[in-house]
């Protein structure tokens, strides 16, 4: 897991907002040995990689965690974590805190 900071540009923007990056916590490289895959290693690594990013959000002013997928399996992983596409890149991912902060992440 390489945690890291990204930016991201909202579409739709909600009405009273500037157009401005919004920061976003960025789970990079988070993988799994193939021989392992299967095993719930990744739902533990991400729940893992979760709990840290929530716990410093409250430190560090961001809304949203993104994750950019490499096939369509790890898209189908993230998605069931409740990870949205975005509309312009549906490869990166986003899940908000506010809504990871309401029901913690099952997968």
């Amino acid at each position: 897991m390489a945690p890291s900071k990204a930016n991201c540009r909202i579409d739709p923007l909600p009405a009273g907002l500037n157009r401005y990056p919004v920061p976003a916590a960025l789970i990079g490289q988070l993988g799994v040995d193939r021989r392992a895959q299967g095993e719930g290693v990744g739902s533990f690594l991400l729940k893992d990689a979760l709990s840290r990013i929530t716990r410093t959000s409250h430190n560090i002013g961001f809304p949203l965690v993104v994750v950019e997928t490499v096939s369509p399996e790890v898209t189908t992983f993230y998605e069931r974590a409740g990870f949205q596409p975005f509309s312009d890149w549906p490869s990166r991912l986003f899940l908000s805190l506010k809504t990871l902060r309401a029901s913690p992440v099952e997968i």
